[in-house]
C-alpha cells in the first residue's frame, strides 16, 4: 500500500494508457489521506488554501505536471464556485 497520494485540480493526462476516473465523496477522500503524505499538485493559491481548510490538513500550491504511473490513484478536486465542488478519483490501469 502506498504511503503517498497526490491531489490535483485537473485530470489532464500526459502519458498514453488506459484510466478510469470516478466520483468519490469527501468522506472517501479523508478515508485516501488518512495517514498518507500528501503530493500536491494544486495549481492556485486559492484553491490550496480552500482545500487546506475544508480538509484540515496543509495543501501547497505545486505547478509542475504530475505523472500517474500504472496502478496508482489521484484525488481530482474540481472547484466551481465558493460552494460548488466535486472529488474523482483517477486510477491508471495500464
Amino acid at each position: 500500500m502506498s504511503t503517498e497520494i497526490k491531489i490535483v485540480n485537473h485530470a489532464i493526462l500526459f502519458d498514453n494508457g488506459i484510466y478510469r476516473l470516478s466520483p468519490i465523496t469527501k468522506r472517501e477522500v479523508e478515508e485516501l489521506i488518512r495517514g498518507k503524505k500528501i503530493i500536491s499538485h494544486i495549481t492556485y493559491q486559492g484553491t490550496a488554501t480552500f482545500l487546506s481548510a475544508l480538509l484540515g490538513i496543509n495543501i501547497s500550491v505545486n505547478q509542475e505536471p504530475f505523472r500517474l504511473e500504472v496502478e496508482e490513484k489521484v484525488i481530482v478536486f474540481r472547484q466551481f464556485s465558493l460552494d460548488s465542488y466535486d472529488w474523482k478519483v483517477l486510477e491508471r490501469l495500464s
